[in-house]
């Protein structure tokens, strides 16, 4: 747990404005691929928003002055600057008590024994509380919290979603040569069927790969599935696949 709490102050301290950047410029990204109409609209702003995560990326790790937020000071710097103020006070408050020397005291009548008087102790002067800052609300570690919250379960839902297409792959089989409809494939591409109902897709999973319902494969449907293949096979050349791990590792 104090590891944990360790991490997200690191991150709450050094990775603030760099967390919040990429997150501006990813979400600025994914609202534009959103509302663009067209799939080539979609491709170049993709790697528009791919670019300029990795540009600012590239300008936040080089060491030169940037701007950050005010943010509340780690504890270590409050209790200094509270045993600072200690001693400040304790150096005032010692010229004000003088103990008196033994050997300045004089015998009074009132004193019957001047050598008891003298073994009595001076009174010790009384040393003020230590003062402790109060600790601020930690507005820092519970936005990092909360970041890192969202953060795991978009990679939790990324998790799923390549568990359950890889499920998929594994329950397909090779479609022949045969069965194509004459769309010639190129090379390092493979082309797979499943007996579930899925819409037609391409994906990147080492090499590219577009995957049909079996359905299609009859030949009464030649003729679509020959615009089915066509039409994933123009997404696979034009790397959209791979654009699509990438956004999602982003």
């Amino acid at each position: 747990m104090n590891a944990l709490l360790e991490a997200v102050d690191a991150i709450a301290v050094h990775f603030g404005v760099l967390v919040l950047g990429v997150t501006i410029v990813l979400a600025v990204g994914c609202v534009a691929v959103t509302f663009a109409r067209r799939s080539g609209e979609r491709r170049r702003l993709g790697g528009l928003c791919a670019g300029a995560v990795a540009l600012y990326l590239a300008v936040a790790v080089v060491p030169l002055p940037r701007w950050a937020p005010d943010a509340v000071e780690p504890a270590p710097r409050t209790v200094a600057a509270a045993s600072e103020r200690i001693e400040r006070l304790l150096a005032a408050t010692a010229d004000l008590v003088a103990v008196p020397d033994p050997a300045d005291r004089v015998a009074t009548p009132s004193s019957p024994d001047p050598t008891i008087a003298a073994a009595v102790p001076a009174p010790v002067p009384a040393v003020p509380a230590p003062i402790v800052a109060a600790a601020p609300w930690p507005w820092a570690r519970l936005a990092v919290g909360s970041w890192l919250v969202l953060a795991a379960a978009m990679a939790l839902r990324a998790c799923v979603g390549f568990a359950r297409l890889f499920r998929l792959l594994r329950a397909s089989r090779p479609v022949a040569d045969a069965e194509l409809a004459g769309v010639e494939v190129p090379r390092g591409v493979r082309v797979r069927g499943v007996e579930r109902a899925v819409r037609p897709f391409c994906a990147w999973c080492g090499r590219s790969v577009v995957v049909v319902p079996v359905s299609l494969l009859a030949p009464e449907c030649r003729s679509q599935l020959r615009s089915v293949l066509r039409h994933e096979l123009a997404h696979v050349r034009a790397g959209d696949p791979a654009l699509q791990l990438l956004l999602t590792a982003l």
